[in-house]
């Protein structure tokens, strides 16, 4: 049982005509020579365009035909199908069709051009089968299926879910697109490319197997959200490539599974999350401590703010910063007011308080001392708004007090 090389090219020819009955008549050669390995992916193929023919006798015929052969090659198996009518007379994907291929060295390349010549529109459903083994031209095609205009007037590809190894080299025919899904597939890098996409304002690589950004990933000068968790990125590197992007304002990166990153890597990835989202990622350190440590409440900020950061807080522009910083120094070390005043005790009073505070300095009750900067015997800080003279503030033993305290 054996063929010439012209046999195989004319089989081969009889199978890809759209004419049904040069399919059969192929079929007819390979019943009475034999089926050999160089026309297994042709004999998949008649299978499944006589399903879709609803040939169902001459389907179990094929079917048997390559049961035989594979079980000469010891190896037992349930053919899935590869297409499948359904209501609406588009074509679907048996979900083994994929791992059938591969196994039996059935020609991906091959099948897949002969399904595309085959294949009526630009349904969804066999989109990715063709995108990921389709020939560049076939990847050309398909890719302009996958280009949609949303109602928003922009163009989005989604290649989201498609299980690609790589991302097709296709995709710098559609560089006019302001969103990109590349989410759930089986990528381990990006090719370096994104200086091509200039008008990208959205990104989604999530659920694949990155560990790095390429160096042109720094060009997207308008991207503004990027979807990157559950990824296994090298932090600091990635990080340092993100915070250069001028427009990002969402990010999320962090991993649900727990053994990618380690305890440290998820905490600076959680911070660095809450930056981007909250528009801190490109403030000066010292307004990311603030904004992390008194609104975020993260602990490992806190440890850096000292006390005279906090003072020069109580004049951020930001009235949730400037009450979360006061309540941080009401409560600095656990020096908590007691409720009242010792007579030997001298008071700083900082920043603007009202009229009947104030009074307190021209009245000087007792032997309470009140002035209105930080002496070397001041015992107590009365907090106001937007305090001048604490450069004094240091590590020391002060009772600070809010001005109903008085």
């Amino acid at each position: 049982m054996s063929y010439s090389g012209t046999e195989i090219t004319n089989i081969k020819r009889l199978v890809a005509d759209a004419d049904l009955k040069n399919l059969l008549l192929a079929l007819e050669i390979v019943k009475g020579r034999g089926l050999v390995p160089e026309l297994l992916t042709e004999l998949y193929w008649i299978y499944n365009r006589l399903i879709w023919a609803g040939e169902k006798t001459t389907e179990a015929l094929v079917y048997d035909l390559i049961s035989n052969y594979l079980s000469k090659e010891s190896i037992s198996v349930i053919i899935p199908p590869f297409l499948l009518p359904d209501s609406g007379a588009s074509l679907t994907i048996h979900p083994d069709t994929e791992n059938f291929c591969s196994s039996f060295n059935i020609n991906n390349s091959e099948f897949t051009k002969l399904f595309y010549d085959f294949y009526p529109s630009g349904d969804n459903p066999v989109n990715c089968f063709l995108i990921k083994y389709g020939s560049y031209s076939i990847q050309q095609e398909i890719i302009l299926f996958l280009k949609k205009r949303e109602h928003t007037g922009h163009f989005i590809l989604d290649m989201g879910g498609f299980k690609l190894k790589t991302v097709p080299e296709a995709i710098l025919t559609v560089k006019d697109v302001h969103k990109i899904k590349l989410w759930g597939n089986e990528l381990k890098e990006l090719p370096d490319i994104w200086e091509q996409f200039r008008f990208l304002e959205v990104l989604n690589i999530e659920d694949n197997q990155l560990k790095t950004l390429p160096p042109s990933f720094v060009k997207l000068g308008n991207l503004r959200k990027l979807y990157a968790q559950n990824n296994c990125f090298n932090v600091l590197s990635t990080l340092h490539a993100i915070k250069q992007l001028p427009e990002i304002k969402q990010l999320t990166i962090k991993s649900e599974d727990s053994d990618k990153y380690s305890k440290e890597e998820n905490e600076i990835l959680r911070q660095f999350e809450e930056l981007v989202n909250h528009g801190k990622i490109h403030a000066p350190e010292k307004e990311q401590l603030l904004f992390m440590g008194i609104l975020m409440n993260d602990k490992s900020a806190l440890q850096k703010l000292t006390l005279f950061n906090l003072f020069e807080a109580l004049s951020h522009k930001e009235e949730a910063i400037r009450q979360g910083a006061k309540s941080r120094i009401l409560n600095w070390q656990e020096s908590v007011y007691p409720g009242f005043t010792p007579e030997n005790a001298s008071v700083a009073i900082l920043g603007i308080v009202s009229f009947a505070t104030r009074n307190k300095l021209t009245q000087n009750p007792g032997k309470i001392n009140y002035t209105t900067e930080i002496k070397r015997n001041t015992t107590h800080i009365v907090i106001g708004d937007y305090p001048e003279n604490y450069e004094e503030v240091m590590e020391r033993g002060f009772i600070f007090m809010t001005e109903l305290d008085l």
